[in-house]
Formats: C-alpha cells, sequence, structure tokens
C-alpha cells in the first residue's frame, strides 16, 4: 500500500538582496499549512546539489515537490542544464558531491527502486535518469 504525496503549499527560495550574482547563497524554504517545514541554506558546490539536499530533508518531513513547484524552484536557482549532456567526468563529479555512486555502468544494473532513489538524490526525474543512463551506460541500460 502506498502513501499518500504530500506537496508543501508554498516552496520559495530567497537570497540576501545584496549579494552580486555568483557569489549568492540561496535560501530555500517549504510551508504548509502557514508553517515552516524546511529551511535549507547551507552553502553548496552548486545550486543542483542544493536542491538535491533541499528535496532530501523535505522528503524525511514527509513531503516533496509536485512537477510544478520542481520546475519553478529549477528556474529560480538557475538550474537549467541537461544533466545527460554533462561530460562523464562532470557526471562523476556531480555523482560524487551527492554521495552516489559514481561508476554509472553499475548504476545501469540497479532495482527500479535503487534507481529511484539515486534519481532522488542527484535531484533528477526519472525520466532524466533514464537519459542519463542511455548515454552514458554503453549500452547497459535498457529503458524501464
Amino acid at each position: 500500500m502506498s502513501m499518500p504525496v504530500n506537496y508543501p503549499d508554498e516552496v520559495d527560495a530567497s537570497y540576501p538582496w545584496y549579494q552580486p550574482l555568483g557569489f549568492r547563497t540561496w535560501t530555500i524554504s517549504a510551508r504548509h499549512n502557514g508553517k515552516t517545514i524546511v529551511e535549507y541554506s547551507e552553502n553548496c558546490k552548486n545550486n543542483h546539489i542544493k536542491l538535491s539536499a533541499f528535496r532530501e530533508k523535505l522528503s524525511k518531513e514527509g513531503f516533496v515537490l509536485s512537477p510544478e513547484q520542481l520546475k519553478n524552484m529549477k528556474g529560480k536557482l538557475s538550474i537549467d542544464f541537461v544533466v545527460a549532456d554533462c561530460e562523464p567526468s562532470d557526471l562523476r563529479r556531480m555523482c560524487k558531491y551527492c554521495g552516489v555512486e559514481t561508476d554509472i555502468n553499475k548504476v545501469c544494473k540497479y532495482s527500479r527502486s535503487e534507481l529511484d532513489t539515486f534519481a532522488a538524490k542527484l535531484g533528477l526525474q526519472f525520466d532524466e535518469l533514464e537519459d542519463v543512463l542511455v548515454k552514458h551506460g554503453n549500452g547497459t541500460y535498457v529503458r524501464v
């Protein structure tokens, strides 16, 4: 039996107005029923990693971002690159930063639930992860 999906009422990202572009430390927050459920303002190597960490904290509170909330947050944080288009070395570095397996060939052999967890830790939707596995898996991954 699956658990119901809980979306926060509000999700936002902000930074102190005086911080120049490229040096901003964003604070990402989620509110539900008028209460802040998660706020994340740690300095991270990049905004993709920051959003991934925020989503993990949100998940621990029993919430996930809706597809629209995720799209809006990626826009605010200027996360507009396609992970599958990254160079293999950049992909491995991103995996290392997020604390997940860096060998994509090994990831290609994961079960569906392991792939879901891997995708979540990288801050990817499942279809984005599949694009990565197809492109960088040396032919070992077959789409689910």
